[in-house]
């Protein structure tokens, strides 16, 4: 039965620790890093300071400007904005306004038509006439367009007709905006002439949630956002490009680099740990291959022995090897590395009476002679690969496996 290094789950726990014992690199990388970015950013401040100027100056500060200009609109839409104060119900009529040929047209007609619709009625519906009827209706003071257009929606758009949906957080302002709307279409006739069919058509009206209001304040609330983060930024390389302590500035971004490094160091014995190979899951052989796990005495490598499963070990042993002859334990890891394992196993052994062999996993005679065999590996240092390779070559010689253990 085949296995794959990948099935295996990692405890984070075990992987930080197992990481931790690096510090020593960890920390070597993260001061080489730091002088490194120290260094390149006290030349660059040093070399380029002179060349920044007036200029460099000047550029932050316009951008600054246009920023709290787009900043103070933000915020004027979302204090005036009927959609975005109206958070919980919405009024909206949803009309059909059909433009079509009723005679044969000349060029010079078509021309003045200017399609697409949707766009010859904006022009029309939000020239600077009606935006002071806007404010005038509704009873808003900004200078902010985006209020007003905002309250009409134009969809389903063909060659002769478009469909206007108008929002209002009352009855009586939708009434007015739906004035608008009949305007709309008295405008048409008069700028089209006879040779057009403009017809107005209400399709739906309904009072329901105000999703489209609730999604235009959290999109204004994420521009200002921004903007502020843009204003935050272009402020401090603004004072950055003044005349000040270059070695305090170069300081800073050593501490990034520092940063930077012990994270670097922090995630290359990450990977290591990850993809180098070791057994990390008391539960892996025991799914893979339907193993018996008859002891587990340690889940990690920093742990202590767990005297409840030293006690299970005994117990089992006594039971499952009772009566045997010879017992041999098969395991990838040397007789030091076993130690303190390989010590309560032979004094099982000893009170049974079993002859009881350490071997390498390629010691299939000693594997095929013995009446029980069991695998003895340790989590965190056993190769899962030569693990994997045991499992199947002592399945292979021995159809007395009774399990593994887990040192």
């Amino acid at each position: 039965m085949g296995a794959n290094q990948e099935d295996v789950e990692i405890d984070l726990i075990n992987l930080f620790l197992h990481v931790i014992r690096k510090w020593k690199v960890i920390v070597a990388i993260g001061l080489i890093l730091a002088i490194s970015t120290f260094s390149f950013k006290y030349y660059k401040e040093v070399s380029s300071f002179k060349d920044a100027g007036v200029q460099k100056v000047a550029e932050l500060e316009e951008k600054i400007a246009s920023l709290n200009s787009s900043q103070k609109s933000h915020e004027d839409y979302l204090e005036n904005s009927i959609l975005v104060k109206s958070p919980f119900k919405l009024y909206e009529s949803k009309y059909r306004l059909s433009v079509k040929e009723n005679a044969a047209q000349d060029n010079s007609k078509i021309q003045q038509v200017n399609l697409p619709i949707s766009e010859f009625c904006k022009n029309i519906l939000f020239n600077a006439e009606n935006q002071l009827l806007f404010r005038k209706d509704l009873k808003v003071e900004t200078e902010n367009n985006q209020v007003f257009e905002d309250l009409f929606e134009f969809d389903n758009e063909s060659d002769s007709y478009v469909d206007v949906t108008v929002y209002a957080d009352t009855k009586e302002n939708l009434a007015k905006l739906e004035d608008h709307i009949d305007l709309l279409r008295s405008e048409l006739s008069n700028k089209l002439g006879d040779k057009f069919d403009i017809t107005l058509l209400k399709i739906s009206s309904k009072y329901g949630d105000n999703d489209l209001g609730n999604t235009k304040k959290f999109r204004e609330l994420g521009l200002v956002n921004r903007i502020k983060a843009d204003l935050k930024t272009y402020e401090k390389e603004l004072e950055d490009n003044q005349p000040q302590d270059f070695v305090k500035i170069s300081t800073k971004f050593g501490l990034f680099g520092l940063i930077g490094g012990l994270f670097l160091g922090f995630t290359i014995y990450s990977f290591i740990y990850v993809f180098e190979g070791r057994l990390r899951d008391k539960n892996y052989l025991q799914n893979a291959f339907a193993l018996r796990t008859i002891a587990c005495l340690k889940t990690a490598f920093y742990k202590q022995t767990d005297k409840k499963e030293l006690e299970k070990l005994i117990g089992s042993l006594k039971i499952l090897c009772k009566e045997q002859k010879k017992v041999v334990a098969v395991s990838t890891l040397t007789k030091e590395q076993l130690t303190e394992s390989l010590t309560a196993i032979n004094q099982v052994m000893q009170e049974l009476s079993v002859d009881f062999e350490l071997v390498d996993p390629c010691k299939v005679q000693a594997v095929n002679d013995a009446d029980k065999v069991f695998i003895l590996e340790k989590i965190d240092e056993s190769k899962l690969e030569a693990v994997v390779d045991e499992v199947n070559l002592i399945k292979t010689f021995s159809q007395n496996l009774l399990g593994v253990i887990y040192a």
